[in-house]
């Protein structure tokens, strides 16, 4: 009996260690304040349009994040400073993290800042305000909050993918039917948004998971498909299908095929640049490194 007893202390402390590395932020509302700062907003706006045209590399997105953070100092609740930084967290934690401790942070500050635009909606905020959970409260969101709720649902789900160990996905495993919510909420509002990218979501989705979890690589080929034909100018879109969807079913020549037509659009027909053009990199990379991903 005594020996039963250790042993029950032993499984929750591990299973209290694993879930104190697991997917846990504070609400990003709570950390929005009163203006700190006096500032011509349109002039601080069009410092950080100018430097995201030019956000080719890891230096220069920090200089936009930073620029973006003065436009909130002078305006916190400004919608389009809060998606951008959302986008542009995430980004810095996925294509830029050097290590997991860089990637959870900055894939923290994406999902607080897309909580913060969020919160802007009185009917989420009233939801929250009593205790609903942020996955559940997005069903009340409209099409101007879709680039919160996608960049949201990304966030969670790399930090879950990247940043967790095999155990700790397990106890976090639920996470996958959060995210099932967030598609599922953002197909309600608008299926086509971004030019696909619900419809690359959801093949994201049916690609990384686990069968038993409701990986399905046939639903994932049919919906970067869907993807590609209402964005065929999205490098994104063939950089990742290639990534982790051709890799996965093992043909060496579609990767090959779609990072060369990523590398055949123009990074600067996507309306994010930044993410374009390190998708851009990021698929001269993947074709010269091509036997790491075919050993």
């Amino acid at each position: 009996m005594k020996s039963s007893g250790f042993n029950v202390i032993c499984i929750v402390g591990i299973l209290v260690s694993f879930m104190a590395g697991c997917i846990a932020w504070e609400p990003g509302w709570k950390q929005a304040q009163a203006p700190a700062v006096k500032g011509d907003v349109k002039a601080l706006i069009g410092k950080a349009k100018k430097l995201e045209s030019e956000a080719d590399s890891r230096e220069k997105l920090s200089q936009l994040i930073t620029a973006l953070e003065d436009v909130l100092k002078a305006d916190p609740r400004n919608q389009q400073a809060l998606q951008d930084l959302g986008s542009y967290c995430y980004l810095m934690g996925y294509g830029y993290g050097n290590d997991k401790g860089e990637k959870v942070e900055n894939y923290r500050k994406a999902l607080q800042y897309c909580e913060r635009s969020m919160y802007r909606d009185p009917d989420f905020k009233a939801l929250v305000d009593k205790g609903e959970e942020v996955w559940n409260a997005c069903r009340v969101l409209k099409k101007d909050n879709m680039r919160a709720i996608y960049f949201y649902y990304m966030a969670a789900g790399n930090w879950w993918v990247e940043c967790l160990g095999p155990l700790e996905k397990m106890v976090s495993f639920f996470w996958i039917g959060r995210g099932k919510k967030l598609l599922e909420y953002m197909t309600a509002i608008d299926p086509q948004w971004g030019y696909g990218r619900v419809y690359f979501a959801w093949a994201c989705l049916y690609t990384v998971s686990p069968g038993f979890l409701g990986g399905d690589m046939k639903k994932a080929d049919e919906y970067f498909n869907k993807a590609l034909a209402l964005g065929p100018h999205m490098n994104v879109f063939y950089g990742t299908r290639a990534r982790y969807y051709q890799v996965k079913m093992k043909d060496r020549k579609a990767f090959s095929g779609d990072l060369h037509h990523a590398l055949a659009i123009d990074p600067r027909k996507m309306d994010e640049y930044p993410w374009a053009v390190w998708y851009h990199v990021k698929s001269v990379e993947m074709l010269k490194d091509i036997d790491t991903y075919f050993e």
